[in-house]
């Protein structure tokens, strides 16, 4: 019979069984020595990772109360945490007095219970900055300081939010009263006191945003209030818009002054970088208003747009703003000129007056803009310039003259006087109506380059069905007056416009206005009648119906190289 033991129970066990429980015991024990051991050997210090320490504070407790000597941290037998700040139990040497070191100063907040100005102090860079709890805890952990509990922020957020609210509310009175004050100066009429009371104050919400909308007009409350987060139905709301007065208001300086009313230290380090932000803002707000800055950012806004233009050209139109659930406006926005719609064609009167037109553009292609518009019809002549969102072709540039420089649109290195582009398409029809109830644009090569263009360029601003009740067609002059082989304009000026009235002129050309007055001469000098004008006239709806079909590739080749086409 086998050898038998007994149990810790008392019960009898095999004695292979009691030797097997003796040696887990044994080496359980041997394991919980040795961690005991290597514990004892690893300093503290890698143990637990960084600290927040105030050193001022932290050199000032690291005495023994008892007989004065100084602790060490080497004899650090607890830590308790609160927030950022700890509190450390050190053990004197000397006399083994077991002493509280705090790493900060602590304020007495209402619920009794101490609060460290490094958490308030935290708090308060997290309404500045706009970032949350989980952000600020992202970062702590990131350089191996401990993370800080949600309630700990709270309650030093509510600490430090009074006196972001009274700040804001003086900042407000202060810019009231100083815009009273420049109104008197000014001999204007003073601000009534229903005017001040209709002012946004910091605790109310204003009429024209919501709760905790950030929009991007306000570069301070979308900082502060993010569309990412959400703070509306808390009171972090409400702070946040306050620090974003605050801030513009009383620039960054205005954390020095919350830290004061706070009966927090706002100390060195932070009062020198405040200090050097508000000098950095004002000479920006400074900069900003020179001249050479507004012209360079209308000039960067131009490179970008142009950037965007080119973008959409090649791969269509993608994304509007503001287009919902349905792609209705984009669908809109990217119909083609020369869609299904075709315009009524009238009949040609007797009294139809023929217009001269030509542009100049930034290129060749269909995506070139029109620079200059021009026109003349007898004694009326009509010639204004648009700036460009899209770069030179500089092919085009060289022929033409005309360049952007410096934010500026150039002739002859020359600034010209520019209008926006929808006042000058107003211009354009208002000019065609003074010439007649009905009109026929005349221009050189104008079918296969300039209508294309005049037609896409009018409706982006809705009055291409004006035009087309207005325009009965085009006239190319191309077929009429071409001498052989010799078909362009400035060409033919050279050699047929001799007269010493011509030749300022014909060094002018390819200026739009210019050109017009060269057609006007050749027509004049070839003696082309009204009747051979009206006989190559091209109607309007025939000009349509051809791009479209150019476009859907129904067209021959030899009608393309005759009407021409726009490729998008």
């Amino acid at each position: 019979m086998a050898a038998s033991s007994r149990s810790k129970a008392g019960r009898f066990v095999k004695k292979s069984v009691a030797e097997r429980n003796s040696r887990g015991t044994e080496n359980l024990l041997r394991s919980h020595a040795k961690k005991k051991e290597a514990k004892e050997q690893r300093t503290f210090i890698h143990e637990v990772g960084r600290r927040v320490v105030d050193l001022t504070t932290f050199a000032k407790n690291m005495w023994c109360d008892a007989c004065g000597e100084v602790l060490s941290l080497s004899h650090m037998e607890k830590e308790v945490r609160r927030g950022l700040a700890s509190v450390f139990y050190v053990r004197c040497r000397v006399c083994l007095e077991l002493k509280q070191v705090p790493t900060d100063s602590a304020v007495k907040h209402d619920d009794g219970y101490p609060l460290y100005s490094v958490n308030c102090k935290a708090a308060l860079g997290c309404l500045d900055t706009g970032i949350g709890h989980e952000q600020i805890n992202s970062w702590l952990t990131a350089v191996n300081i401990p993370a800080i509990m949600h309630s700990t922020i709270k309650r030093a957020e509510r600490f430090v939010g009074p006196a972001v609210e009274e700040v804001a509310r003086e900042s407000c009175r202060d810019a009231i009263q100083e815009e009273k004050e420049l109104t008197l100066q000014s001999q204007k009429r003073p601000l009534a006191p229903s005017d001040a009371q209709n002012r946004c104050d910091v605790g109310e919400t204003p009429k024209k945003r919501r709760p905790c909308s950030s929009q991007q007009e306000d570069e301070n409350v979308a900082t502060r209030v993010p569309k990412s987060r959400f703070y509306c139905s808390s009171t972090a709301n409400k702070l946040r818009v306050a620090a974003a007065v605050c801030q513009k208001n009383r620039g960054a300086a205005h954390v020095v002054e919350i830290n004061q009313k706070c009966g927090l230290s706002p100390g060195g380090v932070t009062m020198k970088y405040r200090k050097l932000a508000e000098e950095r803002r004002q000479k920006k707000c400074a900069l900003q208003q020179t001249v050479q800055f507004r012209r360079r950012r209308l000039l960067l806004k131009g490179n970008a747009d142009r950037v965007s233009n080119r973008v959409v050209a090649r791969e269509g139109l993608t994304y509007v703003s503001g287009m919902g659930n349905t792609m209705e406006r984009a669908v809109a926005a990217a119909t083609d000129t020369f869609g299904s719609w075709m315009p009524l064609q009238k009949p040609l009167e007797d009294h139809c007056q023929f217009v001269i037109v030509d542009i100049e553009t930034t290129g060749f292609g269909a995506g070139a803009q029109i620079v200059q518009v021009a026109a003349k019809c007898q004694m009326l002549e009509f010639s204004q310039y648009m700036m460009p969102t899209t770069s030179f072709n500089h092919i085009a540039s060289e022929k033409t003259g005309l360049s952007v420089h410096g934010g500026q649109l150039m002739y002859n290195s020359k600034r010209v006087d520019t209008s926006p582009p929808a006042q000058v398409a107003r211009d354009f029809m208002d000019f065609l109506h003074k010439c007649g109830q009905q009109v026929i644009l005349v221009g050189h090569n104008i079918v296969r380059f300039d209508a294309p263009h005049i037609v896409k360029w009018l409706h982006q601003f809705g009055v291409t069905a004006e035009f087309c009740d207005l325009v009965y067609g085009f006239t190319d002059t191309v077929p009429i007056i071409r001498q052989g082989k010799v078909q362009k304009q400035d060409l033919l000026a050279q050699q047929y416009l001799t007269g010493p009235e011509w030749q300022h002129l014909v060094k002018g050309a390819h200026n739009a206005a210019t050109d017009c007055v060269l057609l006007s001469g050749l027509l004049e000098h070839f003696n082309i009648e009204h009747d051979i004008m009206r006989g190559n006239a091209l109607p309007i709806r025939t000009f349509f119906e051809r791009q479209q079909a150019a476009k859907r590739r129904h067209i021959t080749r030899d009608e393309k190289e005759w009407y021409g086409t726009v490729w998008d």
